[in-house]
């Protein structure tokens, strides 16, 4: 499968287009991916309900990379059942209004962008450690994608020509954050306490060989 570098873009301003999710039908086709280098205009997906801020999520983190290939919400989820269906053994293939899960986040940013990723588990008993281990990674690598799953509600930050853009799909447009905002986030996913199923946070990377891989401390 092809990998990607994330394209370099210098310009001083970008513009974005909303994208409502659910507005038109598309037809699934096979990954194809083109680079976006030229182009300062971004689409952006807003989710029109409480179980496609996965899909969305994936959408505006692809598009504020430039890598382009996917198109709709439904190809997301297509592929993501596609991966589903081939692993090893099988995973449950999940229905149109059902919320993904972060390994189908991880796995779908590895297999189908090429980027490195790393899931750090937010146990109760290892937050700390978690919180460490999540900024020193940070500090001696740059990241290219952060993605968290805060109640159950996926987020992401992404690094385009250093400046760091917040992508939540509840909102209209991607936010300009810095780095006290960029650690606020990661530490109320790391320090969520939920009891039913622990909170992670993800870092992406370009690379040549995309992998994904759970860090449990």
């Amino acid at each position: 499968m092809t990998k990607f570098e994330i394209p370099q873009n210098n310009s001083p301003k970008k513009k974005f287009e909303v994208v409502r999710g659910g507005d038109k039908k598309f037809e699934v086709s096979k990954p194809k991916f083109s680079i976006e280098s030229d182009s300062t205009e971004k689409r952006f997906f807003h989710q029109e309900n409480l179980h496609d801020c996965g899909p969305c999520m994936i959408l505006n983190v692809l598009n504020q990379l430039g890598i382009l290939g996917t198109t709709s919400v439904l190809e997301v989820r297509e592929r993501i059942n596609q991966m589903r269906q081939e692993s090893n053994p099988p995973r449950i293939l999940l229905n149109p209004n059902a919320w993904f899960t972060s390994e189908d986040v991880g796995k779908y940013l590895s297999t189908y962008a090429g980027l490195n990723v790393e899931e750090y588990v937010c146990f109760n008993d290892v937050q700390s450690n978690v919180s460490k281990a999540i900024q020193r990674s940070i500090a001696e690598q740059p990241y290219n994608v952060i993605y968290t799953t805060s109640g159950m509600h996926f987020t992401a930050i992404v690094n385009v020509d250093g400046q760091e853009l917040f992508l939540d799909s509840l909102q209209n447009n991607p936010i300009v954050i810095n780095e006290d905002r960029r650690n606020k986030e990661i530490r109320q996913n790391v320090f969520s306490n939920r009891t039913d199923v622990p909170d992670r946070v993800g870092i992406a990377r370009a690379g040549r060989e995309g992998h994904y891989q759970i860090v449990s401390l």
